[in-house]
């Protein structure tokens, strides 16, 4: 299985619109500037999207920051790149 992490790191920087390279593996939602409740909706919705995966609710309100999405995207797609 191929790790997401630097894409999802990517996706986070492009959602919220920050500089490349400024998030890491082991950023939290507290450490995200921009990662509000609408901007975590946004951020789901773009993973989601580039993951083709479906996130039930109770998965995303337990979603704190860079690992937990890599352990969501693995669950639902152990072959996402």
């Amino acid at each position: 299985m191929s790790d997401p992490t630097e894409q999802i790191c990517r996706l986070i920087e492009a959602t919220f619109q920050l500089p490349e390279g400024s998030v890491g593996p082991e950023d939290r939602q507290s450490d995200t500037m921009g990662w509000d409740s609408v901007g975590h909706l946004n951020l789901m919705l773009a993973l989601e999207q580039r993951f083709s995966i479906r996130a039930e609710f109770e998965e995303m309100i337990e979603i704190d920051g860079v690992p937990a999405l890599v352990r969501l995207v693995r669950a639902k797609r152990p072959d996402a790149p």
